[in-house]
């Protein structure tokens, strides 16, 4: 998956790794094929799903919609967040906390 932070550097340049790397593919896939950019969607999940909520604030690219499953929306950049991602479709999936299980319905 192309979409994690990167273990074992500091939390902002690990962001911007992340970022860069969707980023990049996004446009690889965009130069190589016609692909309707009015259609992108932003998906990730578990850690993915903060590299959603990343690309939303730093990313060149507007998404049509953004799908983060299992992760939670960061207190200190919820406004953010929200702002960067006003105008498209959100679809914020997170499940339950059982006994035995992790908190992602996956």
């Amino acid at each position: 998956m192309i979409s994690l932070r990167v273990p074992g550097l500091a939390d902002a340049t690990s962001v911007k790794v992340a970022v860069a790397r969707v980023t990049g593919v996004v446009d690889a896939f965009e130069s190589a094929f016609a692909i309707d950019a009015a259609t992108y969607v932003s998906g990730g999940v578990s850690n993915g799903a903060f590299v959603v909520f990343d690309v939303a604030l730093y990313s060149h690219r507007h998404f049509a919609a953004y799908l983060p499953i299992g992760g939670a929306l960061p207190g200190s950049d919820a406004d953010s967040i929200v702002s960067a991602m006003r105008g498209s479709a959100v679809y914020f999936v997170a499940g339950a906390r059982r006994p035995g299980r992790s908190a992602c319905p996956y």
